[in-house]
């Protein structure tokens, strides 16, 4: 098995950076308090579904639908996505000589 490549960094107690954690005062619970009730949002209203949805334009919308393309990784996996969907796995079945029976002639 590899080691961790900051194995040393992240399990020993040194101090991790220019601030002094352990002057830090602990309290049992947290200190942040959100005022009053958090208003529910639908997934709708939100940037990228706006976008998707042409509501900023019609030039937003067409390079929103282009994004993942534009990254050669993204557009990997939009890929291997959309063949999954397609024919419901990620790999093809093999007959049951494997390769070599495709590449022999006669069988």
């Amino acid at each position: 098995m590899e080691r961790l490549r900051y194995h040393d960094i992240l399990y020993n107690d040194a101090q991790l950076g220019p601030y002094p954690d352990h002057l830090l005062k602990r309290v049992p619970e947290p200190t942040n308090r959100v005022p009053g009730p958090v208003e529910r949002r639908s997934e709708r209203e939100s940037v990228f579904n706006k976008s998707l949805m042409g509501d900023f334009g019609e030039d937003l919308q067409r390079e929103f639908k282009r994004l993942g393309t534009r990254y050669p990784i993204v557009a990997a996996v939009q890929d291997l996505q959309l063949h999954i969907a397609a024919y419901g796995e990620a790999r093809p079945r093999w007959p049951r000589g494997g390769l070599l029976s495709l590449m022999t002639p006669g069988s």
